[in-house]
This record gives C-alpha cells, structure tokens and sequence, in this order.
C-alpha cells in the first residue's frame, strides 16, 4: 500500500518569475525492481489560470527522439492522487505543465504501443508532441522551494495519442475513485479517453530516474451525479523553469503510472 500522507492545502494566481537552474534526477532503481504503481503517484490534472507568458527555450531527449523546443506557461497542475484507496507516495512533488511549441525536429508517428496499468492494456499510437510535464512544488499561502532533485518524479514529455486502428478500444466513461489535496473526500471521476502518452524525458541534461515508469492520461471529468470541483485560487507553484501563481478551475486528465512495450495484441 502507498503511505497516505497529505499535507495541509496550497495556492494559485498569476505571475511568472524565472528560476534556477535544472535540477538533476537523483537515479533510482525503482521501476526495475517493483510496479510502476509503487514508483510514482496517480496525478489529477487540474486547468488552471495561466500566467503571463515567458517564453523558455529546452532540450528534450527521450525513448522517440532529441529536439528542441518552446514552452511558455503552465496550463494545467497535477496534484499527487489517492486512487481507490491505494494511497500516494509523495505527495509534496506536483507537476506543472507546458504547452510544447516550434519543436524541430518535427514528432514522427509511433504506432502500436502497448500500454499497460491498473486498467488494463490499450495500444496506442502518438500523434503528435503535446506537452511537457515538470516536477513542481504548490502552497497555498507562499512561493514554496523547488522540489528537491531525490524526488524521483522525472520531466516527462507527453504525446497526443490515439488508440491502435483495429485494436481493443477504451471503455468511456470508465470510473475511479479519487481524493487529492484539492479534495480530501474521495469522489469519482469519468475518464472518457486517452490523451496523453508521456515518456520519462532527460529536460536539458536533467538525466532521468525512472527509464520504465510512463504516464498514461485520460481526459477526466466528475461523473454523473458528483459534485463539481470547487475551484481554488492564489496557489503558488514553483520550480527550476519558473515560479507561477494561479487559480484552479476544473478537472481536465487523470495520469496512471504505466509501463510501455512492443507486444502485439491477443
């Protein structure tokens, strides 16, 4: 079982102020030795107010491919999550994420990919580079330190995806039971389809912790009959591409830890 620990609440509202530099990956044996589920935390992703543009240059090199690219703002915060029960793992780390833009080289087209979780195993094919994912601390009443390179979260660079032509579809409006810190009483969430598959990615020489753990994300909403979010503002996030204060608004993905291969399907 994950230790369940959460801390008291955080903060969000706008303004974005340059940060240090980047952090190394402290590396870990983690995904080698047990689950992906044990190694990092389910996240609920949160739209959120963005803040004034600054836009920062990075180096991005991971399982598909080397680039360069833009990121700007963040847009969404993912908050550590309590899936069914199971607990988090650490719940100080959050993530921010950015916008990819002018990426050069251009994403080549993966195909086939077999992702496997908690909910199964779905193929599915990338589409394009979408956004990166950035280790990122929150409070709710003052600018936080940035996490601390042995957390183990990696950056992860997340793809826009599909699912495989002629392979097993997602069921809609799948249902998981979830508490952050945003909302301490568990409620359920509909996941509706996969958007994002997001592989650990070596961030401007960052190195990377966890070469085997990968997100899987699905757009997420409140299902029938719970309530909606009740949004927070003045929340203050931070980390070495920037410091950020913002408001959440709704629920927008929920992220499962999630191992890649090869295999074709049954």
């Amino acid at each position: 079982m994950r230790a369940l620990r959460f801390p008291a609440v955080f903060v969000l509202a706008v303004a974005l102020v340059m940060g240090g530099g980047t952090q190394a990956r402290a590396a870990s044996p983690c995904g080698a030795l047990v689950g992906v589920d044990q190694c990092l935390d389910d996240f609920t992703c949160y739209k959120v107010s963005r803040p004034h543009p600054n836009v920062v240059s990075v180096s991005l090199a991971d399982q598909f491919e080397t680039v360069t690219a833009e990121v700007a703002r963040p847009f969404r915060l993912c908050t550590p999550s309590d899936k069914e029960g199971e607990g988090t793992i650490d719940p100080a780390t959050h993530i921010a994420v950015y916008k990819i833009r002018r990426q050069n080289p251009h994403h080549i087209e993966r195909t086939g990919m077999r992702m496997h979780n908690q909910l199964g195993d779905l193929w599915l094919n990338t589409t394009s580079s979408g956004v990166l994912f950035v280790p990122t601390s929150k409070d709710l009443t003052m600018l936080p330190p940035q996490p601390s390179g042995t957390a183990h979260v990696d950056n992860y660079k997340c793809y826009r995806t599909e699912v495989t032509p002629g392979t097993p579809k997602f069921a809609r409006n799948t249902r998981v039971s979830v508490a952050d810190q945003f909302s301490t009483t568990p409620r359920d969430l509909a996941l509706l389809k996969p958007r994002y598959l997001c592989t650990p990615v070596d961030r401007d020489g960052s190195g990377i912790a966890n070469p085997a753990v990968h997100l899987v994300c699905y757009t997420a909403r409140p299902a029938l009959g719970e309530p909606k979010h009740v949004k927070v503002r003045g929340v203050f996030m931070n980390n070495d591409i920037g410091s950020a204060q913002v408001n959440t608004r709704r629920e927008a993905e929920f992220c499962i830890p999630s191992t890649k291969s090869f295999s074709p399907p049954p």
